[in-house]
């Protein structure tokens, strides 16, 4: 297509028809004949994917050129390093589908590049993820990492490893926790013993939540097997192999929560990957008399010795002793007796509130009851207090019943006769069968038959008032159960209830986690939650929250995937439908700004290059979201934190991209899903730059690294804009897939590699344009 007077190519320009452009499903692949290319770039015309013809090997002393040019000598094509300032521009050009020096290597589409070493490339693992890229299959991509990460711990460098670990999962860094679990599992199944160690004692760092727990449980038992390769012994079956390391681990994860906060993790999150809580309690033995004397005796001991006495060492510990929450070992026992048998404290749920408040009149406290119930050291047994299910605080046991009375209790669904007034039946112990039944059959004579089915199996004739009586009465005692404790969905055992606006009403109410909310949006509007003012209101003020979007650890992509779906008005999965609010669309938007760390401008001159080629259509982090869209938003965090920023869109040729910093994220996906797909040449960028004089400082390229067409290299073409402008400008390379490629020079003080889906990028750069490391 012709180019605009401003140097960019237009998107009217851009998707003209043209006859020598290709068609591969719904991707546009542009082709052109060899013989349209002469005095043209030389190397590829496509991408491979897009050609009917073998992919065509070639050795370091077989260069590729196009036909009508004339070969190059050996000599014309030097091999030294080119980033040192002193070296003077090449007189002949070496393209990217040859090396500059032996450092590179060839990446999936031909090109040489330079590549990140280990660590480097576990950044990008841990927040990229595994997923498959344009041209490589997601187990070869989670096989190559998952070599990356065996490497560092082969070399000893298993703390840096899970140091590293705990960086990205504490700070909210990545979109999914997924990929940190699984490297902490091999910390733990594959490193040295001081890896291990080091990898179990942040395991509640990591694993949060009971659902992650049992995550991390799965994977160190698909890990077992090659722990047993590497051991030699039969790894026909893979296995956990809980030695008293693992056990210790998951046993503290249980005794060192505080006794409500464990109560909701083990009603909340019963079970995942296959794992129960009873499983896991079952394997650990967790010995919560040994615990809580334990940690008495080191808070006894750090007192009487006082800081000046201790080490730095010892003042840690105990620091860390004084920072957990008072343990009741009562409340613990009945915590851990529910999660393991499923035994229910005998508290009378109809007074919990009466009674709570009682206990907070006579403590002189002015807590709501559910804030007294999750605050249970104020309110725990004195120390002395027997070890009985009894004997616990009354907030953690009427808790626990609660919580059990709404997974079980409650139902809208009519009841057979001889059900327990609690809804459904409990087995008293595993294997046991309903015995009252039994005896009712057992006692009734031929004649009586008839009557004694119909006592145990069948259902009476209910009017539809009863039946409405019966949902109201339900719902009623529901959301009073939830405003009173703050339950989640999670706790409702019944589905019909869940399609009732007012248990939502109640949990928003009662304070539904940021997380929930996220993903119920589409429901609540369904549901017609939205259309009350109040409640709107809620949801837009906890969304704008920024003190609850920084605790949450939302990541902004998790915000912008929940801003695709909710304006879609559908799901993409079932058939659930809404209609988008437009206050919740902005209020999501402004959710996404939110989330990424906010650091004040630099002051530097950015030129942000997006690849838009056809390998960045790959999705991101299993999510329907490609490449270059998460580039082209990732770069409105850049626009409405630095002042002087311009955005374009290469691939082997300019791209015009209208981003704006007033432009809604909803305009962005549009845009960049209207985009033609290209070939990738990721020097583009600096080349337009010296060709406009642009004075640049800092050139950010957003790419998955697969450049190959062109003949001129990235790291040419930033020298030579360097020379023609007199700036010693930087550059940065943000990548989005995670392969060992990058078109920096690792070698060269001004090339910053980093993860392109890191919600700290704008912190990132500021300290690297600052100098800062």
């Amino acid at each position: 297509g012709p180019a605009s007077t401003s140097g960019f190519r237009t998107l009217a320009s851009r998707s003209s028809p043209n006859p020598v452009r290709r068609k591969l499903g719904k991707d546009h692949l542009r082709h052109a004949p060899p013989e349209a290319c002469a005095g043209k770039l030389p190397g590829r015309y496509a991408t491979d994917r897009a050609l009917d013809r073998p992919r065509v090997q070639h050795t370091l002393g077989e260069p590729k050129t196009h036909p009508s040019l004339p070969t190059p000598e050996p000599s014309d094509m030097p091999r030294q390093t080119l980033y040192a300032e002193s070296v003077s521009v090449l007189a002949a050009p070496v393209p990217q589908t040859q090396p500059l020096d032996s450092r590179q290597v060839e990446n999936h589409a031909g090109g040489y590049v330079y590549e990140v070493d280990d660590r480097a490339r576990l950044m990008r693992f841990l927040i990229c993820g595994a997923e498959a890229g344009y041209y490589s299959t997601k187990s070869n991509m989670g096989v190559d990492n998952a070599k990356c990460v065996m490497r560092l711990l082969a070399d000893g460098r298993g703390n840096e490893v899970v140091e590293q670990v705990v960086a990205v999962s504490t700070e909210g860094r990545a979109p999914k926790q997924g990929t940190c679990i699984f490297v902490l599992a091999m910390c733990v199944r594959l490193g040295d013993v001081q890896a291990r160690q080091h990898a179990l004692a942040a395991l509640p760092l990591i694993c949060r939540t009971a659902s992650t727990l049992f995550e991390f449980v799965e994977q160190c038992k698909v890990l077992g097997s090659v722990a047993a390769a590497q051991a030699g012994s039969d790894a026909a079956k893979p296995k956990v192999s809980w030695g008293r390391a693992m056990r210790r681990a998951v046993a503290t994860w249980y005794l060192r929560q505080d006794p409500a906060a464990l109560a909701y993790q083990v009603t909340k999150y019963r079970n995942r990957s296959g794992w129960t809580h009873r499983d896991l309690l079952r394997l650990s033995h967790p010995d919560v008399g040994a615990h809580v004397a334990k940690r008495t005796a080191a808070a006894d001991t750090a007192v009487a010795a006082g800081p000046s006495q201790q080490s730095a060492e010892e003042q840690e510990v105990a620091g860390a002793v004084n920072a957990m929450p008072k343990m009741n070992e009562a409340d613990l026992r009945v915590v851990l007796a529910y999660a393991a048998r499923g035994t229910v404290p005998e508290v009378p749920v109809a007074s919990a509130t009466a009674a709570m408040e009682e206990e907070a009149a006579a403590l002189g406290l002015d807590e709501e009851p559910w804030e007294l119930m999750m605050g249970s050291s104020s309110v725990s047994a004195p120390a002395g207090t027997p070890p009985a299910g009894t004997s616990c605080s009354r907030s953690v046991a009427e808790y626990i019943v609660a919580a059990d009375r709404l997974r079980l209790g409650i139902s809208c669904r009519p009841q057979p006769m001889g059900t327990p007034a609690g809804g459904k039946k409990r087995k008293t112990s595993e294997g046991e069968q309903e015995v009252e039944a039994m005896e009712v059959v057992a006692s009734t004579s031929a004649g009586e038959e008839e009557d004694a089915t119909e006592v145990v199996g069948s259902t009476p004739t209910q009017t539809e008032v009863e039946l409405a009586a019966l949902l109201e009465a339900a719902v009623q005692e529901a959301c009073e159960l939830i405003k009173k404790y703050r339950f989640s969905w999670e706790h409702v055992g019944d589905s019909t209830l869940l399609r009732q606006p007012q248990l939502w009403c109640a949990m928003l109410e009662a304070g539904l986690p940021m997380t929930a909310l996220m993903r119920n949006l589409g429901r609540l509007s369904a549901l017609g939650v939205t259309n009350s003012e109040e409640h709107l209101g809620v949801i837009v003020s906890r969304l704008t929250s920024e003190r609850a979007i920084q605790g949450s650890r939302l990541h902004p992509l998790s915000l912008l995937e929940a801003l695709r779906v909710y304006g879609k008005g559908c799901g993409d999965k079932g058939g659930l439908s809404w209609t988008p609010e437009k206050k919740v669309l902005e209020a999501l938007e402004a959710a996404f700004y939110l989330a990424f760390k906010n650091v004040p401008p630099t002051g530097k001159r950015f030129l942000l290059g997006v690849d838009v080629s056809g390998s960045m259509s790959a999705p991101v982090m299993g999510m329907n979201l490609d490449a270059r869209t998460a580039a082209a938003v990732m770069s409105m965090a850049l626009l409405r934190t630095e002042e002087n920023v311009q955005v374009m869109g290469f691939c082997d040729d300019f791209v015009e991209l209208p981003l704006k910093r007033d432009m809604k994220l909803a305009r962005v996906m549009d845009v960049m899903g209207g985009l033609p797909f290209g070939m990738t040449d990721c020097a583009m960028p600096m080349i337009y730059a010296a060709e406009k004089k642009i004075p640049m400082d800092v050139f950010v390229v957003m790419t998955d690294n697969e450049t190959y067409y062109g003949n001129k290299h990235p790291m040419v073409a930033l020298r030579e804009y360097k020379q023609a402008m007199g700036i010693n400008a930087a550059l940065v390379v943000m990548a989005f897939s995670a392969t060992q490629f990058t078109i920096a020079d690792p070698e060269e003080p001004r090339m910053l590699d980093i993860a392109g889906l890191d919600s700290a990028v704008p912190q990132i750069l500021r300290s690297f344009c600052l100098e800062h490391f």
